[in-house]
């Protein structure tokens, strides 16, 4: 039981961090050799990160056991057939996740000598979704999010199927968004921002891109 226990409420703070307002970046910087470093991060912030700490004090822990937010070590062993290589995964603080890595990232990055673009499409983020352990999986389909089951919704009727959940994950989605920048292999940047529901309901390819 007590492994039970924990899976479930590991299975809800990925959620909790995946749905709400946490300051987080996708960062593809195009290399001069035809390559791409790509990064994520993510800080879920004071007010989250004491709830989730109140909601482990409530479990049943064995004396010494360390609990953490981010389990690097998985994470890191779910991106080893992907096109990452030179995977970097780090938690420096029990708020915070650091991903890193550089490839050839051509299922969703065209890079020319001109140009960086980045596709963002249901394809893609169903395929990125894959990549994390089939627990996380399991239970991200709970929120049904049309991105991935590919069943074509507005974004308000999205938020009426959301309500279940609580008026709170709405209001949260609502505010949040996915910030990406894209930078040039001369270190030019440009930031752009998508609404997290927009994302979440996303049907269409979105392509975003710089010049260089």
């Amino acid at each position: 039981m007590k492994g039970i226990k924990h899976t479930c409420i590991f299975f809800y703070l990925y959620i909790m961090i995946a749905f709400t307002g946490c300051a987080s970046l996708v960062q593809v910087r195009a290399e001069k050799n035809g390559a791409q470093t790509f990064s994520f991060s993510v800080d879920i912030g004071d007010a989250l990160t004491a709830e989730i700490q109140e909601a482990i004090a409530s479990l049943d822990i064995q004396e010494g056991q360390k609990i953490v937010l981010f389990d690097t070590e998985k994470i890191q062993e779910s991106l080893k057939n992907s096109e990452f290589k030179n995977v970097s995964v780090s938690s420096p603080e029990f708020s915070k996740l650091i991903i890193s890595g550089t490839g050839n990232f051509s299922s969703f990055i065209v890079q020319d000598k001109n140009s960086l673009k980045v596709k963002i499409n249901p394809e893609n983020i169903k395929k990125l979704v894959d990549s994390t352990p089939e627990e996380t999986q399991a239970f991200m389909s709970i929120f049904m999010a049309p991105v991935l089951t590919g069943e074509k919704m507005s974004s308000t009727e999205y938020k009426e199927l959301l309500s279940v959940f609580g008026n709170r994950l709405v209001q949260d989605v609502e505010k949040s968004s996915v910030e990406f920048q894209l930078v040039s292999p001369s270190g030019k940047a440009t930031k752009f921002s998508i609404p997290l529901i927009d994302f979440l309901v996303l049907s269409e390819e979105k392509v975003l891109s710089i010049e260089f």
